[in-house]
């Protein structure tokens, strides 16, 4: 049984994580685990923390796969982008409840 990659929820979708010259990449470790919430956010995409995160596992979990059948892209500069941005979101949403809990928003 899978669970989402972001919240825990068990009631799961697929999630295409990679692409590769604008296409889905179909193997496994690509292939991620959200809930609907998470897959589909508020417009039909998913939300953006929830992709980054399933865009880090996947590329973690396949690498060596990566390197090998997808050679035209860093894979490594990949994910230090992604866990760059994962980041930066992680303090933007601590930001956003500090105001909100301060009464600026």
């Amino acid at each position: 049984m899978k669970a989402c990659e972001h919240c825990g929820a068990k009631d799961v979708q697929w999630h295409h994580a990679l692409q590769y010259a604008k296409k889905s990449i179909q193997e496994v470790y690509a292939i991620r685990a959200l809930c609907y919430n998470c897959h589909m956010g508020n417009s039909m995409k998913p939300i953006r923390i929830a992709d980054v995160i399933s865009k880090i596992n996947a590329i973690e979990e396949g690498m060596k796969h990566l390197k090998a059948n997808y050679p035209k892209c860093d894979w490594e500069q990949e994910l230090s982008r992604y866990k760059i941005e994962l980041r930066q979101l992680k303090e933007n949403k601590h930001e956003r409840i500090r105001a909100q809990l301060n009464g600026y928003i």
